[in-house]
């Protein structure tokens, strides 16, 4: 049996770790223990570490337990093979701050397995979200997970994994797949919308103007959004050198009327077969004016 696990990093106080067992591994278990070491200069610094990990053997619902007892030790114990491994997907390319990504986990079925299985990120660094337990439906074999970073996720890379979670027969069975990195970058633009109207039925355009943080290679697509009902506009592309863009915008004779004030756009860039996708401009405004054939 290996372990797997990332340094800890002083910001957080969670991190990964991955218990595996070769194929070849004789069923059984131990207790062990868990014993940590600075991993920058000094490194002759004897830092103290033990298990302590608290067990609920009287539990009473939401409320404190009966009866707890504390753990000094782990166990840990080889069993039977299980019919499904899943995967996780190295990515890439990094998320970008305001950002989203899709993790995508593969699952090999044996001794015709096809029930769905429940799978979950074990961990989320600082600053990223996940949208918690997702399913990969029965008969198939990969599933998405969609995580995002907000604006301030720190800028680096970490260890996370998928854990998930399936009955064969004998109640739930929990798995785990391998440590990827997740790396964390800043965006390539930013940028403001200029404010604009636009009546019922007429064509006209946004103004965005280009604020280029990061150079990038090729094209990169902008997706006008939060736009009004009935309201349109069509896609850009942009380069690393330009510093404005304007959207061809269309209004419905049935537009929905009124202010609009959460325009913003989303920046997709291609690397390797991969998107990188984040949204800026936020709080653009849009007012949509009745027009005249509504009028008369």
């Amino acid at each position: 049996m290996t372990v797997s696990a990332a340094p800890m990093d002083k910001s957080v106080d969670t991190i990964p770790m991955i218990f595996e067992a070769k194929p070849d591994a004789a069923p059984g278990a131990k207790f062990c223990t868990i014993n940590v070491k600075p991993a920058e200069p000094p490194k002759d610094v004897v830092v103290a570490s033990a298990v302590d990990n608290d067990l609920d053997i009287a539990e009473n619902g939401n409320q404190r337990s009966y009866y707890t007892i504390s753990e000094k030790r782990l166990p840990v114990a080889v069993t039977e093979e299980i019919p499904v491994t899943i995967n996780l997907i190295q990515p890439k390319v990094p998320i970008l701050r305001n950002g989203s990504m899709n993790l995508k986990i593969t699952a090999e079925r044996r001794n015709d397995y096809k029930g769905a299985i429940a799978i979950a990120l074990l961990y989320s660094p600082p600053g990223i979200g996940n949208p918690g337990t997702v399913q990969i439906p029965e008969g198939q074999n990969e599933g998405t997970i969609t995580i995002s970073a907000n604006g301030n996720a720190p800028l680096q890379k970490w260890k996370v994994c998928v854990v998930g979670s399936a009955d064969f027969g004998k109640g739930p069975v929990w798995m785990s797949t391998q440590l990827i990195d997740l790396e964390v970058v800043d965006p390539f633009v930013a940028g403001g919308l200029t404010r604009n109207f636009i009546d019922q039925g007429e064509t006209g355009t946004m103004t965005l103007k280009l604020d280029q943080k990061i150079p990038f290679e090729g094209k990169a697509k902008l997706v006008l959004q939060g736009l009004p009902q009935g309201v349109t506009a069509e896609e850009r592309e942009i380069t690393k050198e330009d510093k404005e863009v304007r959207f061809p915008i269309k209004a419905a004779p049935d537009a929905q009327t009124g202010q609009a004030r959460q325009l913003f756009c989303q920046f997709v860039l291609t690397k390797d077969g991969e998107p990188m996708v984040n949204t800026f401009a936020g709080g653009g405004i849009l007012r949509v004016d009745k027009g005249s054939v509504a009028q008369k």
